[in-house]
């Protein structure tokens, strides 16, 4: 981990720049993070959090064991996270700052969110997202079914019980105010989607009002694409 305190950051932004040259450095989140990302062939971004009083040099070899970390999570759903595609964001708020990827999973999108501290950068969560640009994601692995009341809710809960669901569903939750919350198989999570259609497809309008995957919610800030560590 590279890692330089704030007035050496800005010191390595304006050194060996031509006068005439002109150095673009991003405020984010009402100056509580300033962001350089690299030009042309450059393959690094600089990141200053000033409520944190940490700056960062993020660069591939700095993303290297965060990808690994990702695999790993991935790799236990049958998944793989090598040659894909991906954008990698800054998010900056008052809580500080955090690395976050959107990876083309070539079916989905994984949402990863990381906490950077003075040493390493080590993987929050990683979430299950619907298309490209800065992602919060939803949970993996779980569905909330929204019923048409507590008769709708017994009968759907009772029905997710029959082995004959036991491939997709590991167990169902009633949770009152007309919401069932389902926990998928290990199989069956990151593919929520598929699911999400047996659901629907199963269950009509008299007991189902809509399935949604389940919303993770992160701080208050703001995101800046760095494209150049992102992989298009």
């Amino acid at each position: 981990m590279k890692k330089l305190s704030l007035f050496t950051l800005f010191l390595g932004l304006i050194s060996g720049v031509m006068a005439e040259e002109i150095i673009s450095v991003s405020s984010l989140s009402g100056g509580a993070c300033f962001v350089y990302d690299g030009e042309g062939d450059q393959k690094v971004s600089k990141i200053a959090s000033f409520n944190q009083s940490l700056s960062w040099v993020v660069d591939e070899s700095t993303l290297q064991k965060l990808k690994e970390d990702i695999n790993t999570v991935l790799f236990k759903y049958g998944f793989e996270f090598l040659d894909n595609k991906y954008e990698l964001y800054i998010h900056c708020g008052g809580y500080g700052a955090s690395l976050v990827f959107n990876i083309n999973m070539r079916g989905f999108h994984a949402c990863a969110w990381t906490q950077m501290s003075d040493k390493t950068f080590v993987l929050r969560n990683l979430a299950v997202t619907s298309k490209p640009g800065p992602c919060h994601g939803q949970i993996p692995g779980r569905l909330v079914i929204y019923t048409t009341g507590d008769e709708a809710t017994d009968i759907i809960e009772k029905e997710l019980s029959d082995p004959s669901w036991r491939k997709m569903i590991n167990y169902v939750a009633a949770g009152g105010y007309g919401k069932v919350t389902v926990f998928l198989t290990e199989e069956y999570t990151f593919s929520e989607q598929k699911v999400q259609k047996a659901l629907l497809e199963s269950f009509d309008q008299q007991y189902v009002k809509y399935v949604e995957l389940e919303n993770l919610y992160h701080p208050i800030g703001d995101f800046k694409l760095l494209e150049s560590l992102s992989v298009h």
